[in-house]
This record gives C-alpha cells, sequence and structure tokens, in this order.
C-alpha cells in the first residue's frame, strides 16, 4: 500500500466533531459515575433503587441491556430522569416540587444549623403556569424559622432573596416555545448570570403533559390534506418526540437530573391505587429512570343513607379531614412484572414511601 493510500484511508476514518462533545465524553470515560440526589429521601431512595444495576446470580447487570433487571432500564452514566405523576389534578405534585426546589436552593448549613439544602440552581419551566414564588417563600420561610427560630427578620430576607437568585423561572406559551427556549438554555447559561458558581441542581418541567391536547390539534389539522394536496403527502408527527429529545440533550450538556411532572390528560377519578398507567405520550414511556405516584390520601365516605342535610352539618370537619389527609408518595408500580425480584421485595417492604403534609404554611415529607 502506498503512502497515498495510507493517507486516505487514515483520513476516512476521521470523525468529526465539535470540542464540547470530546470534552463530554473525555469526561465520561475518566471520571467516577457521578450519583445524582434530589434531596428529599424517598425519591432519593428509588433513585438508588432503579438506576443501581442489579446483581443477579452473582453477576452485574449489563444495564440497558437487559431487560428484567430494572424498570425502567437503568443507566450506565448521565444523569437521570424522574416522573412525577398523578391520576387527576391537585394531587400534590406541585407542592413536592416547591419541597424539592425549597432544598436546593438553601445552604446545607447557616449560622452552623443544618438546613438540608443543596447550594444549587433550579432551571424551572413552568408551562401551566401555576407556579407561586409565595408559596415558596412561605414554604422555605417555615422551614428555616422551624430549625432557626431565632434568626433575626434581615437574615432571614437576605437568606431567602440569596437562594431564590438562583431559582431560574421560563414561562414558555406553547410547545415550539419551548423547544426554543431548550435548544438556547446553553447561550442563556454562558451568559453573566448569578449562578456561575453554583451546580445546577435539576432542569423541572411543569407540566410534561400541559400542551398534550393543542399539540394532538395541531398535529391532526396539519394532517388533513387540502384540496390541492396530494393524500400521500408527508405525514406531520407530533412534537413530544423532539421535547424529549430536547430535554435529553439539555440534562447531558448541563450534567443536570430532568423532574417532570404528569397528569393523565382524561383525569380517573376513584379510590388510590399504587399503579398508574403511563400518562404521557407514548415516545415517552421509556424515557424516565424512576417513576413516582402522588396521590391525595382517601377519606372514608359519608355512610349508606346520609342524606343531604346531614352532610352539610359535617361539611365542616369532613372539609379539615380531607385537608389533613394528606398526599400519598411511592414508587409507580405499573409495570412491576418487569422489575427484578429484589426491586420488587424492597418496594414492597416500603422502600421509596413517604408521607406528605401540606398546610398554609408549608409541606412536610414524612417516612
Amino acid at each position: 500500500m502506498s503512502v497515498v493510500d495510507v493517507g486516505r484511508k487514515l483520513l476516512g476514518e476521521i470523525e468529526e466533531g465539535a470540542l464540547a462533545e470530546v470534552f463530554c465524553l473525555a469526561r465520561e470515560e475518566l471520571l467516577p459515575c457521578k450519583k445524582y440526589y434530589i434531596g428529599v429521601e424517598p425519591i432519593d431512595d428509588l433513585l438508588d433503587l432503579f438506576t443501581t444495576p442489579v446483581t443477579v446470580h452473582g453477576s452485574s447487570s449489563p444495564g440497558r441491556g437487559h431487560q428484567e433487571n430494572a424498570h425502567p432500564k437503568p443507566r450506565a452514566q448521565g444523569p437521570p430522569c424522574i416522573e412525577i405523576a398523578s391520576a387527576t389534578p391537585d394531587n400534590g405534585k406541585t407542592q413536592l416540587l416547591y419541597f424539592i426546589i425549597a432544598r436546593a436552593l438553601l445552604p446545607p448549613t447557616y449560622a452552623g444549623v443544618p438546613l438540608q439544602g443543596q447550594h444549587a440552581a433550579v432551571l424551572y419551566f413552568d408551562t401551566c403556569p401555576n407556579f407561586s414564588v409565595n408559596r415558596l417563600v412561605t414554604i422555605m420561610t417555615t422551614h428555616i424559622t422551624h430549625l432557626i427560630p431565632s434568626i433575626a427578620p434581615p437574615d432571614l430576607e437576605t437568606l431567602l432573596v440569596t437562594s431564590l437568585t438562583h431559582l431560574h423561572i421560563f414561562t414558555p406559551p406553547s410547545l415550539p416555545s419551548l423547544l426554543l427556549t431548550l435548544s438556547s438554555l446553553s447561550d442563556y447559561l454562558r451568559a453573566p448570570h448569578p449562578s456561575h458558581h453554583r451546580a445546577l441542581h435539576s432542569l423541572v418541567l411543569s407540566s410534561a403533559t400541559a400542551y398534550h391536547w393543542a399539540d394532538r390539534h395541531d398535529t391532526e389539522m396539519a394532517n388533513i390534506p387540502s384540496t390541492t394536496e396530494h393524500v400521500s403527502r408527508k405525514r406531520v408527527l407530533s412534537g413530544y418526540p423532539a421535547l424529549r429529545a430536547a430535554l435529553s440533550k439539555a440534562s447531558k450538556d448541563l450534567h443536570c437530573p430532568v423532574i417532570y411532572t404528569a397528569t393523565d390528560p382524561r383525569p380517573k377519578y376513584g379510590p388510590p391505587s399504587r399503579s398508574l398507567k403511563a400518562v404521557v405520550p407514548r415516545s415517552w414511556e421509556t424515557f424516565p429512570d424512576v417513576r413516582v405516584l402522588v396521590q391525595r390520601r382517601m377519606v372514608r365516605s359519608f355512610p349508606i343513607g346520609t342524606c343531604a342535610e346531614e352532610a352539610g352539618k359535617d361539611a365542616g370537619q369532613r372539609g379539615q379531614a380531607v385537608h389533613g389527609a394528606g398526599f400519598d408518595i411511592g414508587a409507580n408500580e405499573h409495570g412491576i412484572g418487569e422489575w427484578s425480584a429484589e426491586v420488587r421485595e424492597e418496594v414492597r417492604r416500603g422502600k421509596g414511601r413517604a408521607r406528605m403534609r401540606v398546610d398554609g404554611q408549608g409541606v412536610w415529607v414524612d417516612r
């Protein structure tokens, strides 16, 4: 083989790529696999359970190549994706997000007192939009004053303002707008902003199902041929596969987990269940590494034969009972048959299960 032929052969083996991709690959190869923590114990327990390869018959699970060892398939590397779902609206998902964000923004300690914070930054995409900064401030204030009752008001205000500076809220009005915002995140974060010195805790999307009906309408309308178009023209696809790809890319580029909420577009009211079928589009069914189910605790119903007058007399007490019942947090057990025996046993024993209490002053998660 001549020198020219060798040169052509070597030239053909060269792959072009961005320098950022080279650094990213080097990081994954040289650094040990990073463990991600959300800061909420039951969710972190589920992360450990579902993203750690399970040992079966004395051998380590090969991760995504082995169908029965976990659900969803564990990622060998890279930030995880967490779904927080419920069968109906107003089932505590947003309150749980407030709790997660408060822990993410606050420092680990203040004046020598542990605050259980992570001193991080959060990217929050409010698609509903129903995010309340006032509610978040109330939850953070209650958390701080419970741990540091003697904190002076000026110090409390400074701590709150300093922490909230690192919450970046985006309100995209449509799915195309959300995709555009995600694609420009790197440019946004490279520009001067106050969170340069903080790690990114997570990219939060509330809610992933907000654009379900609009996307379905736009897709169906775009696929109706006009009188001048041929019926066999190229079919327009849903925007949700592109959204999943954009979230995955942003998560990998920014080295932070994705946390998204989802509500069944066709709410089903009934008794609580530990299993909820996927409420996201089919293209997302393998996206989350951990599926968390949040649901309101049941309150004993009226006895059979209770008349309207009797029910009205108990309305106040029953309202208090419903409000005080709280919410259950746990693994979504839909598809449990695909989990390994070890994972099923841990979930059966209550791993990742907790109760969330919500009132006007704050949010508490108890084991």
